[in-house]
């Protein structure tokens, strides 16, 4: 009747348990970078949908603002609503705001605006047709990443990009 375990079995599982890990740690990284990227993108499209719907019911002008500057969206955003009619913005409340990414994530808008504005009737008061946001890892590049397009109706949807 022997008890413990042999020099060459605990070997042999200390390696096995090498090569599991070794093959393991990366994936897991991987699903958790993809879990904040789909966690940030997500939290975008609601903020979009949310300032949209707020629009369209107060009847006047939302915007989703960039935190930080100059137009840095992966320090978190802001909806806020018009105070004025006009939508001149000379007014804003506050009607919600999100923090930062986090991490390595970057949000970035291909025209480098500091904010999208929402008319009374939910379409983008835009001169383009629509707004480009691109969501990307900067440890990860030539990953896949999220583009989050506005068009002109002021709906958002979601795609994945490769990222540079």
């Amino acid at each position: 009747h022997r008890h413990g375990f042999t020099l060459i079995e605990l070997m042999v599982t200390l390696a096995v348990l090498a090569i599991l890990l070794a093959w393991g740690v990366p994936a897991f990284r991987e699903m958790l970078s993809n879990n904040r990227m789909a966690e940030a993108a997500n939290r975008l499209v609601a903020s979009l949908h949310y300032a949209r719907t707020e629009a369209l019911r107060r009847n006047r002008c939302v915007q989703v603002r960039a935190a930080g500057s100059p137009a840095d969206w992966s320090q978190g955003w802001t909806v806020e609503a018009d105070q004025s009619l006009d939508c001149s913005g000379a007014s804003y409340q506050t009607l919600r705001s999100e923090p930062g990414l986090g991490g390595s994530l970057t949000l970035s808008e291909s025209g480098g605006a500091s904010s999208l504005v929402y008319r009374g009737d939910g379409a983008l008061d835009s001169p383009t047709a629509g707004v480009t946001l691109d969501l990307c890892d900067a440890d990860r590049t030539g990953e896949k990443g999220r583009r989050i397009v506005i068009n002109a109706a002021g709906r958002p949807s979601l795609s994945e990009i490769t990222c540079s």
